[in-house]
């Protein structure tokens, strides 16, 4: 259970009215209240449960203007710790997420007053507001049944977070040609290393796809990737020795490419548009990697600035699991109740079969090619025969459902 629900309104203490401060108090606090009592009562009978509730960094560190909101939050964050010690013994889990500013038309009167939200991103080290889906990614993390799997070797995620250094001339000339408008844009920088370095923030960009400070051998730039950008912007490639002594200028490059260019982060809707991007390819294959390369592929041809790659691990996680879903919902569809009775009886231990299910017979191997082993085949063929089964839907992709099998 998600506790989610929250308002907030800025308003001087002193002009707090009782009406605005209880309504804030029900929402934001007794309804945590109510909904983890509720909740865990039900979970209590079955044995145990997930809880999250919806805390803010406003429990931590209060702003002015704020003094109710900032006292509902410090009390849910208190109710979350007591709860965990009273639900415990019931096998209940419960957590808080504790969110900065999230972009929704809650948080519009900071988000879009520019030097109000200039404020507030200097104090927060990815220099963006939260997006729904980060809020959506913690909740997914603290509620997983299981741990979400990690897909990637060191290896691969090594490959992936380095600039290539193995590129043929031609895939030079493909990826790092920049554009006349790319090329105007490069020239409003006055310092030649922020010339030679905005332009490698806009190569990189075009391939891998990632931002330059995202790479981990970014000291190391491949020498014929410099000398291919430094042909096109008439500069040494030593003046690029000097790009990023200032830290901030990387980001402020990034954001103005944004901004020039057509680039944008990703944020929910962009995760939507991947997953559905990706879901065909799940329903064929439920080899993750390839998709991870999908996706990743994805955020770059849309000039979207891709998330980490535990992230694109998860955005993967949920999508193999809709295919999951789908692929099983499809399967049952058309069973009927008696199709579905004896598939149950499928799982009830035999005494003529040694105590085992008939299941495990259907699945034990026959043994060593012999009449005696044919004669097994052709017993279970003819028992699932009888079983009168719907014929899987040609609709479904052979390799998942072999994969099913």
């Amino acid at each position: 259970m998600v506790a989610q629900a929250g308002i907030g309104d800025a308003q001087p203490l002193l002009e707090i009215e009782e009406a605005s401060w209880q309504r804030i108090m029900a929402v934001n606090l007794t309804g945590v209240f109510f909904c983890t009592q509720e909740a865990g009562r039900v979970m209590a009978r079955q044995g145990g449960g997930m809880i999250v509730a919806m805390a803010s960094t406003n429990a931590f560190q209060v702003e002015e203007n704020l003094s109710h909101y900032n006292t509902s939050k410090g009390g849910v964050a208190a109710f979350v710790r007591s709860a965990a010690l009273d639900l415990s013994r019931y096998g209940i889990r419960i957590n808080a997420v504790a969110p900065g500013v999230v972009l929704t038309h809650l948080s519009a009167w900071i988000t879009a007053d520019p030097d109000r939200a200039a404020n507030y991103l200097k104090q927060i080290p990815l220099r963006r507001f939260a997006e729904i889906i980060d809020v959506a990614n913690s909740v997914l993390f603290l509620m997983a049944h299981k741990k979400i799997p990690t897909y990637l070797t060191d290896e691969q995620c090594q490959v992936m977070m380095e600039i290539p250094t193995d590129l043929s001339d031609r895939d030079l000339a493909r990826y790092y040609t920049l554009t006349s408008e790319e090329l105007e844009l490069v020239n409003r920088r006055r310092r030649p290393a922020n010339r030679f370095g905005f332009a490698v923030q806009l190569a990189l960009l075009h391939f891998p796809g990632r931002p330059f400070a995202e790479y981990r051998n970014q000291k190391q730039v491949p020498r014929p990737i410099l000398t291919s950008i430094a042909q096109q912007i008439n500069l040494p490639v030593s003046a690029f020795a000097e790009y990023g002594n200032r830290p901030g200028t990387l980001y402020d490059h990034i954001d103005e490419i944004c901004k020039e260019c057509g680039y944008r982060r990703c944020g929910w809707r962009e995760y939507l548009a991947a997953a559905r991007f990706l879901l065909p390819h799940a329903l064929e294959s439920d080899r993750a990697v390839p998709l991870i390369e999908q996706a990743l592929e994805f955020f770059r041809k849309e000039q979207i600035l891709p998330p980490t790659l535990v992230q694109t691990e998860k955005l993967v996680w949920i999508v193999l699991r809709l295919a999951e879903d789908h692929l099983y919902n499809v399967l049952t569809s058309r069973l009927t109740q008696e199709h579905k009775t004896r598939l149950d009886a499928l799982l009830q231990n035999e005494t003529r079969l040694g105590g085992h299910t008939r299941l495990a017979w259907l699945r034990a191997v026959p043994g060593e090619p012999s009449p005696k082993s044919i004669h097994k085949i052709v017993e279970r063929l003819l028992f699932i025969r009888e079983l009168d089964l719907p014929p899987v839907p040609t609709t479904l992709h052979q390799n998942r459902v072999l994969h099913v099998i």
